[in-house]
């Protein structure tokens, strides 16, 4: 897996240059929007880059003759999973920092607990990125991944928009906002973690299946 990994990592840094420009973007965001925003974008993005690094493998046969070596399609499927928490981590970092000094420079930084509190919200999300898109990913390629991805968003963001208009779903919101912060927390964990549990499930059986 270690070889794997440190594949992927050479796979991100030969495209260095764009994304020090997606980096000064992030920036310049940050620096004109809401400080945490640079956070979640980063963390964003470090799902979806690490889960480009599978177009790569698959790009004239490369995945055939990755299986020819010392690697199984278990360890490959997850190796996905282990580069893009590591990447992603790494990119909450940096974000978390830029923010924390975008915050000073501005004149409006807030003490490092708080800023870390708005931060940590953010690392469950590049899970639950990842959760969905490598699956997809793996099940259908570059091309056909996009298509599917499009159409579960806007199916969920129809269903969301179509439940907020029932009736009742005020007080549904208001029940969820009384929650309290600890107990979401949990709640939010406790699903990211099944949902990660599921997904590296349904990639080792998608990456079984698969025919090269």
């Amino acid at each position: 897996m270690k070889g794997l990994i440190i594949k992927d990592l050479y796979t991100v840094i030969t495209r260095k240059q764009t994304y020090l420009v997606f980096l000064l973007v992030c920036i310049f965001l940050g620096y004109t929007t809401d400080g945490s925003f640079i956070v979640g974008y980063m963390v964003f993005l470090s799902a979806i880059i690490s889960v480009s690094t599978i177009s790569y493998d698959e790009h004239e046969n490369g995945m055939m003759y990755l299986m020819t070596l010392p690697c199984d399609r278990k360890t490959y499927a997850l190796s996905q999973y282990v580069f893009g928490i590591i990447f992603a981590a790494v990119c909450w970092v940096i974000g978390t920092v830029l923010m924390i000094v975008i915050g000073l420079v501005k004149g409006t930084g807030v003490p490092v607990t708080d800023s870390l509190s708005e931060a940590v919200v953010f690392l469950p999300l590049a899970l639950i990125v990842l959760s969905l898109m490598i699956p997809v990913q793996l099940k259908y390629g570059a091309e056909k991944s996009r298509i599917v991805i499009l159409v579960i968003g806007g199916a969920v963001a129809a269903v969301g928009a179509l439940a907020v208009k029932l009736e009742g779903a005020e007080k549904v919101l208001a029940a969820l906002e009384s929650i309290p912060d600890s107990t979401f927390t949990i709640s939010v964990l406790l699903f990211t973690a099944v949902l990660t549990a599921v997904s590296v499930a349904v990639s080792i059986k998608v990456m079984k299946n698969k025919t090269f």
